[in-house]
């Protein structure tokens, strides 16, 4: 069975509800710390007196199922071991989650489940592999990992496993209209602080897809702006953003933030 047949069984059986309203909390960088991701929007539903009917989470999400592959960058950040344990014990996540990769996680096991079309990681928690359409009430597209110059102009290139490349750009592209980018950079020569994006290829996707939103974390900085007729949100580490989805005028509208 091919990566899109298992992707459209998949999410379209087991994600659509019979809902109104839904809402989807997106939550910035979590970096290996997942018990303390689901308490931050645990908490947060309680300030806001919605429940979160799925989570989105634009990387770096710490995925690493052997702890001693764990990159230095997630050491640093304190999510060292969590997953591994998590994985061992069968756990169960609080809330349905969807996930792209970022630049830290083991992009070689992500990889793998891909190809045995298995995206479920954990209960409750699934990958969105680069350039797939999910449905999770508003469809979405992915572009998870980083952009490398060299890696994103030669299409064969497979060893730095956390670039992504151009042939996923293109058939990110051919998804069609969307509600929703979730990429791990924003577009380039957009400035985040004192960082600039060097990141191509999202461009031509808001372009192609034609998304209301486009969600990305990659730079620890909070801010939204415009972007191609696209509302774009950069999302800080842990940074928590509701959207609300409205089944039955199939409308996406944002309904928490504090980005400025």
């Amino acid at each position: 069975m091919q990566l899109k047949e298992i992707k459209n069984k998949f999410f379209m059986q087991n994600v659509e509800t019979s809902q109104d309203i839904s809402y989807i909390f997106a939550i910035g960088e979590i970096d290996g710390n997942l018990t303390a991701a689901y308490a931050a929007v645990l908490e947060k539903e309680k300030q806001t007196g919605v429940c979160a009917d799925w989570i989105i989470t634009p990387g770096s999400t710490g995925i690493w199922p052997n702890s001693n592959s764990v990159d230095r960058a997630t050491r640093s950040r304190g999510g060292n071991k969590e997953f591994e344990e998590l994985l061992k014990n069968n756990w169960v996540a609080p809330r349905n989650t969807l996930f792209i990769s970022g630049a830290h996680e083991d992009h070689r096991w992500l990889d793998q489940r891909v190809l045995t079309g298995n995206t479920q990681i954990l209960g409750n928690f699934w990958y969105l592999p680069n350039s797939c359409c999910a449905s999770i009430g508003p469809s979405i597209t992915g572009l998870g990992k980083v952009y490398s110059p060299k890696v994103y102009k030669d299409k064969k290139r497979n060893k730095a496993l956390k670039y992504y490349t151009r042939n996923e750009v293109e058939k990110a592209c051919s998804t069609g209209p969307v509600d929703m980018v979730l990429s791990h950079q924003g577009p380039s020569n957009t400035a985040f602080g004192k960082k600039v994006s060097n990141s191509e290829g999202i461009k031509p996707i808001l372009f192609a897809s034609r998304p209301k939103f486009l969600v990305h974390s990659g730079y620890d900085f909070s801010m939204v702006y415009n972007c191609m007729d696209t509302v774009c949100l950069s999302l800080a580490k842990m940074e928590i953003i509701i959207f609300k989805w409205d089944q039955m005028s199939k409308k996406l509208s944002l309904f928490y933030s504090n980005l400025r």
